[in-house]
């Protein structure tokens, strides 16, 4: 007897640049255990670290873009 299992990958949502001044580094893969790297733009100096964790939310079980506080700033 053989037994088939399928799982299916678990995929963030594709992020964008939220404010002016933010870039997105590429690659930017959206599956579980991905990270991800904002920048800013030229003129913009950034603030905080820009990354996106592809991660489970534990209440649920589906996953979700988790973020540090950061921000681009004019010079």
């Amino acid at each position: 007897m053989v037994c088939l299992f399928f799982l299916s990958a678990k995929h963030c949502k594709t992020l964008t640049p939220s404010v002016a001044g933010q870039s997105l580094k590429l690659p930017c893969f959206t599956s579980f255990g991905s990270n991800c790297y904002f920048g800013c733009a030229r003129g913009f100096s950034m603030k905080g670290k820009g990354v996106a964790s592809c991660s489970i939310l534990s209440e649920s079980g589906s996953v979700s873009w988790k973020t540090n506080e950061f921000s681009c700033e004019s010079k």
